[in-house]
């Protein structure tokens, strides 16, 4: 009887442990928006002018008269890029 309840001890350690292990994860960002902002950082430090289009797109227009342009759904929709 006593290793039960030793036995039941651990397993309530345990399985409060893992409990609070979960809770604790931190939330991650969706991936369009962890990418948006990553894009819009990358736009700015090149001086480029970023864009936002009423359509959930966004874009980044170069000094040398290239966009870049990304979509709502991405990722996983890749982004595209035109040259003029």
């Amino acid at each position: 009887m006593a290793i039960t309840k030793f036995a039941g001890r651990i397993g309530t350690a345990v399985l409060t442990l893992l409990v609070v292990g979960a809770l604790a994860q931190p939330t991650r960002a969706d991936p369009q928006s962890d990418h948006k902002a990553k894009f819009k950082d990358g736009c700015k430090s090149s001086n480029g002018s970023w864009i936002e289009n009423p359509d959930g797109s966004y874009q980044c227009n170069t000094r040398g008269g290239e966009t870049n342009i990304c979509f709502k759904d991405t990722p996983p929709k890749p982004c595209v890029h035109k040259k003029l």
